[in-house]
């Protein structure tokens, strides 16, 4: 997650399964029908858990950020949503999310617009990670967190 976080594209996982109450069923995901495209994302049962920035590492274009927390004082004005499927928003009070790999959108850092997440073939590893600004966790000397995860393979 840390080459990820840092800007690297192509960053390969091995692992697959979930740690931390993540879970991502099913695990293998193709595009030939509506019913190989459905998917669920299963977050810790425990909502200080899910407080944390919602990212997936693409096998080709690297970090997309699928949420980040905020609080409820924030303008709306000044937030940008990365995923109207899996919001922090939703993600405050549910920690399923039945969604396809149609809709499942994220924001690579840097940029405005939300994109498909689910793109090109390979492995899509999902975390929720204590940050993933890579020059403040830089300035702090602390490398990215990820307290739970879990993997999709997608055949396009």
């Amino acid at each position: 997650m840390a080459r990820a976080v840092a800007g690297a594209k192509k960053t390969p996982f091995a692992a697959t399964g979930g740690f931390g109450g993540m879970a991502c069923e099913p695990g293998r995901l193709a595009n030939t029908d509506a019913a190989s495209r459905a998917l669920t994302l299963t977050l810790p049962a425990d909502p200080a858990a899910r407080r944390r920035v919602l990212a997936v590492v693409t096998p080709e274009r690297g970090l997309l950020e699928v949420y980040s927390p905020y609080d409820d004082g924030t303008e709306a004005g000044d937030l940008t949503i990365p995923s109207t499927v899996i919001s922090w928003a939703e993600a405050r009070t549910r920690d399923r999310f039945a969604a396809n790999t149609d809709l499942l959108t994220g924001l690579r850092p840097g940029r405005t617009e939300p994109e498909v997440l689910f793109l090109e073939a390979g492995r899509y590893r999902f975390a929720l990670l204590d940050g993933i600004d890579a020059d403040l966790l830089r300035t702090n000397r602390r490398a990215v967190t990820a307290t739970a995860g879990c993997s999709f393979d997608w055949t396009p």
